[in-house]
């Protein structure tokens, strides 16, 4: 069959793909609705219930000795601006922790009325913290109920129940982590370059909550090749300005403290055993007994 000129002309054709306006994702983080907020208040009263009925003994006195204390004493020493150190007997002596937490202890501190007895409020308001963000990025990533029933077994876990009560690092450093998660998570669906610079601040902080965290870079890059941003070079950038700072703060601490910035306090009290700062990264260091009573891995 023949087809005039006029038909030709008005026969419609598919629109050509413009690449480079392509629609990116939109961030859903808006899908989080009044009955979202009335689940987590829920699951919130119900893990504060549980942690009420452990009770706070271990919290108020300071328990398991010496870590609490040597966290607590840390924080009471920075507000009294004597620095991230231990003091007792007349000398002054570097600390086995990193900073993280023990900032986090004193900046709160003095809203606590510059009581020690009173620092495991902290790891309970994290512990609640922790618990809104893993079900906030449950949400986002799943479903309602998926969020709901996955943050309830973590509310309800004995664990993670009786280390809300204690001046440790544990819940603090998991909260942390999963703030970083979220960040990354809107970092990647946004494709601006301030959420990756927040991504490697909060991934920065939570490795000098605790070491083993800096591995989150690794997980991060992973991501990002997954799921590439717009525009890499730039993100990457933010990332990495703002992952930084708080490694940076600690290795100059370290350095002042203990002579060179890749020293662990640990190496000070027992330089046999730590005199290699990658210790905490080893196979045998994550799996082994954190100790004689504690079956559990570092």
């Amino acid at each position: 069959m023949v087809h005039s000129r006029s038909e030709a002309a008005t026969t419609p054709t598919a629109p050509a793909r413009d690449r480079s306006n392509a629609v990116q994702p939109e961030v859903s983080a808006a899908r989080f609705e009044g009955i979202d907020a009335a689940l987590l208040a829920l699951l919130i009263v119900l893990n504060l219930t549980l942690v009420a009925r452990i009770g706070f003994k271990w919290g108020t006195e300071l328990m398991p000795w010496p870590d609490a204390l040597e966290y607590s004493a840390v924080a009471m020493n920075l507000d009294r601006g004597l620095g991230p150190v231990l003091h007792f007997g007349g000398n002054t002596y570097p600390t086995r922790y990193t900073l993280g937490f023990p900032l986090m202890l004193a900046a709160v501190n003095p809203l606590l009325g510059d009581k020690p007895e009173r620092l495991y409020l902290v790891t309970v308001f994290m512990a609640a913290l922790a618990l809104a963000a893993f079900y906030f990025l449950m949400r986002w990533v799943f479903d309602r109920w998926s969020a709901f029933f996955a943050a309830l077994l973590m509310a309800t876990s004995p664990l993670f129940c009786i280390m809300s009560t204690r001046v440790m690092s544990d819940v603090p450093a998991l909260a942390v982590t999963l703030l970083t998660a979220i960040s990354l998570l809107y970092a990647i669906q946004s494709g601006k370059e301030w959420p990756w610079f927040a991504c490697g601040l909060l991934a920065g902080f939570a490795a000098i909550i605790r070491p083993t965290n800096a591995l989150l870079v690794a997980a991060i890059a992973a991501a990002a090749v997954a799921a590439p941003p717009r525009r890499k070079i730039p993100a990457a950038l933010a990332f990495l300005g703002g992952f930084v700072l708080f490694p940076a703060f600690q290795a100059w601490e370290n350095y002042l403290r203990l002579g060179s910035p890749l020293v662990s306090g640990y190496a000070f009290w027992d330089p046999e055993e730590y005199k290699s700062f990658l210790k905490p990264f080893s196979a045998r260091y994550l799996f082994q007994p954190g100790s004689e009573g504690d079956t559990r891995g570092n």
